[in-house]
């Protein structure tokens, strides 16, 4: 930035305490932008964003008590105390090959297309339900926006085979599992689904799957492999 002096002094007392932050209230991100010295010479933060990390709002009781006290006109991403705007967003993204992927984040989800990729995969489409990032969402929204990312993996009809993905921590794998069973009662002529599940209640979460004989493991490289083959079948 070409900054000499006392500002470079102000910009690494900026940077130190958006570290400290960022530590302390376990954030995903914190960002300045744009950050710009005024005609008087100060440093001046014009704009900035806070993300904080879904799974620690648990322990971060005071950003999850400042995120309920938000209006509900707040965007989606911030809010999140209402349905509409949990489940609406929901998309879609189109590829080519035999495989729907549904997973519940962006970081898995890209962890598993990679491994389904060296797994001799190909992902013919995959839908993001979001990670478990309204720590005041109850399980019945999350348990809806898992069966709407279904009703679109099942639209595809390139897709030979279905892997679902979820990590649990708000909803239990029960509750995964219950919304699974619920959505595909009277459903007909579906791809074959594996389902990889981590979290607390995996043991009821196998019983209630293997009612409606849908395999279920919890390691994602056994689930890849088993929607693999089916896949290719």
């Amino acid at each position: 930035m070409g900054l000499e002096g006392e500002l470079i002094q102000s910009v690494s007392s900026v940077l130190e305490k958006m570290y400290n932050l960022f530590i302390q209230q376990d954030l995903d991100l914190i960002e300045i932008n744009p950050l710009a010295v005024s005609t008087t010479g100060e440093l001046m933060a014009l704009d900035g964003r806070v993300v904080a990390e879904d799974a620690a709002l648990g322990r971060r009781s005071n950003i999850a008590a400042f995120i309920a006290t938000l209006p509900d006109t707040a965007p989606s991403s911030v809010a999140g105390n209402e349905k509409a705007k949990l489940t609406s967003d929901l998309k879609r993204v189109q590829l080519e090959g035999s495989i729907g992927v549904l997973c519940n984040g962006a970081g898995l989800m890209m962890a598993t297309l990679d491994l389904i990729q060296s797994a001799k995969g190909k992902t013919a489409s995959f839908v993001d339900i979001g990670g478990e990032y309204r720590h005041n969402c109850p399980p019945e929204t999350l348990q809806e926006r898992l069966q709407q990312g279904l009703d679109l993996i099942l639209a595809d009809k390139t897709v030979k085979a279905v892997l679902v993905n979820v990590l649990g921590s708000v909803i239990s794998c029960r509750q995964v599992a219950e919304g699974m069973t619920f959505y595909l009662r009277n459903r007909k002529n579906t791809p074959p689904i594996v389902v990889r599940l981590v979290g607390d209640r995996l043991e009821q979460a196998a019983e209630l799957l293997a009612k409606s004989k849908i395999p279920m493991t919890d390691s994602l490289e056994d689930a890849i492999a088993k929607t693999v083959v089916l896949s290719q079948s």
